[in-house]
């Protein structure tokens, strides 16, 4: 051994292995160790990549024409624009003048519905009334009801 071998081991720890191994080319060969030339092709596969290569720029390039054919005929079907419609510009956004009028009258019309006594049909006699009494009225019904089958469950 020579004697940068020597102070490499000893510099290693004394581990018994070469800091920088040498390569052999003979002690990484296995004659046992073969593969099958007949396993896989490349030139299948450079000729499997071309062949997808050439069919998606030709798909692309079919698209694309198609999408012109149809964009073109599209435009010719499209009605001529009027001369004045080249000139017309809307005046943006119709905005409130006032924010929170209209909703003020729709809440009041609807507060006037729900609170207040009036007909609906006049000719059918149906009335509207307002909706605390509607639910006192439900439950006056209610308990009634619930009285009454309480009391045919105790007869029996």
């Amino acid at each position: 051994m020579s004697d940068s071998n020597q102070a490499a081991r000893h510099s290693n720890g004394g581990g018994g292995r070469d800091a920088h191994p040498t390569t052999d080319s003979h002690a990484l060969s296995n004659p046992d160790v073969r593969y099958e030339p007949r396993d896989i092709s490349l030139r299948g596969i450079v000729a499997f990549t071309i062949l997808m290569s050439a069919s998606i720029v030709v798909l692309h390039l079919i698209t694309f024409g198609l999408h012109r054919l149809f964009y073109i005929d599209e435009r010719q079907k499209d009605p001529p624009r009027l001369p004045v419609a080249g000139s017309f510009d809307p005046a943006g956004p119709r905005l409130e003048a006032y924010n929170g009028q209209a909703l003020e009258a729709v809440r009041a019309q609807e507060n006037a519905r729900t609170n207040t006594y009036g007909w609906v049909d006049q000719k059918a006699g149906i009335v509207r009334i307002p909706v605390e009494r509607a639910m006192e009225l439900y439950l006056e019904r209610r308990e009634q009801k619930t009285g009454k089958e309480a009391a045919d469950a105790s007869q029996r």
